[in-house]
């Protein structure tokens, strides 16, 4: 074909994007008649040119080009930049897009003959798409095009080849940099990170080696306060500790650097679950009582943690002569042990008790570690039979009856979570089963305050404190005069109020404004004479008051269930009598 019909057919292709009327081989003729039609000045122009050289080159054959003499430097960096912009919707990979620039021989040079470092090419560019996207990988190709390592580019944020090479495990290319005399310890400007920062993000282990060789400095702080060795800490897993410990030297760490939130790399080791790195630290000396600003210590972190007792061990192990702060409390009074009780964690719970943790020692609610154990909903009683039981062989008491910052003892935590276990052992341990709380309510008044109509929890109740000969004062009035039938009633649970009776309960309501009225009765018979005559008065009220008559309906189909309660015969194996059906 003719050069002056290429430039038509090329032409055509350009302007119609139908790339299939591009002939099925290339050549070099054909690139060049391709460039001389392109308009470089206009910018719509310049991409449609762009999509048709990316299907130009993808079936290139024969000898490779030479760029430059096609293309004027600063095209063939517009067109690297451009590729790295979009090659989403190219149909050429970027290896094989670069690995074709790279295989032509171009070299880029300064542009403008300058020789400033300041210039973003296409190495930041694609450094930049792999930041925000890790699934693109930087082709290493570009460092066979910017291959000047004597001009270690930077950007206007000051990332500079050198860190995008560390980011990307390029060993080789970061070794050349090195010995044209790059700075090892070259600071990236937007973050603060160096290149060791960079190398060990990423997991590169032989740049690790070569940087620290090289004269790396771990003790440079980002601006996050984040040190080589709080990032070697921050990874999931310790494939990267046994080599930088064994390459950095250890006596110039400063393994106790605290980033801008306090923490240490000794709590990143903990959190991240890293045996190795933690055992190095403290092996090197690093603080296990630091906190950081939200109070939390190593033996925080690891408590917060379920099951992770071996690190729980180390940090406990420490420091024998110097001891841990067991009791150390984070921003809001909690205590290691007061997290490990909240995870159920028994053995981390023994294994501080054993170091010297104080059972009795209340957070920023007055919280005790027991009120933290009858607060967990769904536990048995195992946890609390553990707790009595090493505090016993340590021989050391503990408050069953402490109160927090809402008047709450153990026991009124574990009632309003219904669980019969831990109140039957908390009852055996001492605690006052007949305690009265600020606002006057008992025990009592909280079982009977529960949702649903099961009697299960208050048959336990009485039963624990008959089998300790304890008195339980049915009438209690709180601070509003209600009773626990009062209580009940007002939930509707009907087999409460029964089994209240059957322990001599006196009941009496007022419910509808004081107009309906069950006077005081103890006995199930009178009980029942009452609900009838209330029953009946209530049949016989005549109201427009819409709210009054929604009370009347709701006392009313309490009192049907209740008088149906009552009639069933219950045996009261508390007090030993039946109660006989009426």
């Amino acid at each position: 074909m003719e050069r002056g019909d290429l430039k038509y057919l090329y032409g055509k292709i350009v302007n119609s994007g139908i790339f299939s009327m591009l002939p099925p081989t290339r050549s070099l003729s054909q690139l060049e008649c391709l460039r001389e039609i392109a308009n470089w000045e206009f910018e719509d122009d310049r991409h449609r040119f762009y999509s048709t050289l990316c299907h130009f080159i993808r079936f290139w054959e024969g000898p490779v080009p030479k760029l430059e003499d096609i293309f004027q430097a600063e095209e063939i960096e517009w067109l690297l930049i451009e590729f790295i912009k979009s090659n989403k919707n190219n149909v050429i990979g970027a290896d094989s897009f670069f690995e074709f620039i790279a295989m032509t021989g171009y070299k880029d040079k300064p542009l403008g003959g300058e020789l400033s470092k300041l210039r973003t090419t296409a190495v930041h560019q694609a450094a930049r798409r792999y930041f925000s996207d890790r699934s693109r990988k930087i082709p290493r190709e570009l460092f066979e095009i910017y291959d000047n390592f004597e001009m270690n580019y930077t950007d206007d944020s000051g990332l500079s080849h050198l860190h995008v090479a560390c980011v990307s495990g390029y060993d080789k290319v970061v070794e050349k940099f090195l010995e044209f005399g790059q700075d090892p310890n070259l600071v990236w400007e937007e973050t603060g990170d160096t290149p060791l920062h960079m190398a060990l993000a990423n997991g590169h282990k032989n740049l690790i080696r070569l940087l620290l060789s090289r004269g790396a400095d771990p003790n440079v702080a980002n601006k996050e306060g984040l040190t080589a060795l709080h990032v070697l800490c921050m990874r999931e897993n310790d494939d990267l500790t046994e080599i930088f410990f064994e390459t950095v030297q250890a006596e110039a760490l400063t393994v106790d650097a605290l980033d801008e939130y306090g923490n240490a790399p000794l709590h990143f080791a903990v959190d991240n679950k890293l045996i190795f790195a933690t055992g190095s630290l403290l092996l090197l000396g690093a603080n296990p009582n630091l906190s950081n600003e939200d109070g939390s210590s190593p033996l925080h972190v690891v408590c917060s943690k379920y099951d992770e007792v071996k690190l729980l061990e180390m940090l406990l192990d420490a420091y024998k002569d110097q001891k841990v702060h067991v009791d150390v409390q984070d921003k809001v009074g909690r205590t290691p042990l007061h997290l490990a009780l909240a995870l159920d964690n028994e053995r981390a719970a023994e294994l501080l008790l054993r170091a010297g943790a104080d059972p009795n020692f209340p957070d920023g609610n007055g919280s005790t570690p027991l009120h933290v154990i009858c607060s967990i909903k769904g536990n048995d009683d195992d946890s609390l039979k553990t707790f009595f039981d090493v505090n016993d062989r340590l021989l050391r008491i503990v408050d069953a009856n402490a109160r927090d910052s809402k008047g709450r003892t153990p026991l009124d935590v574990a009632l309003a979570r219904g669980n019969s276990k831990l109140i039957e052992l908390l009852l055996s341990r001492g605690v006052d089963s007949c305690t009265v709380y600020r606002d006057g309510s008992t025990p009592l008044h909280h079982i009977c305050n529960f949702e649903g109509n099961d009697d299960g929890l208050l048959r336990a109740f009485f039963k624990f404190n008959d089998k300790l000969d304890r008195t339980v004062d049915v009438d209690a009035r709180d601070a509003k005069g209600r009773t626990p039938a009062d209580v009940a009633f007002a939930r509707g649970n009907s087999k409460l109020i029964a089994l209240l009776v059957a322990r001599g309960a006196h009941v009496s309501f007022a419910n509808v404004d004081g107009t309906v009225q069950i006077r005081e009765a103890q006995t199930p018979p009178s009980l029942i004479r009452e609900i009838e005559k209330t029953s009946l008065q209530l049949r016989e009220m005549d109201t427009k008051d819409q709210k009054v008559a929604l009370q009347i309906r709701d006392i009313q189909k309490k009192l049907i269930f209740l008088k149906k309660e009552l009639m069933k015969p219950v045996r009261c194996n508390e007090c030993g009598s039946m109660l006989v059906k009426i």
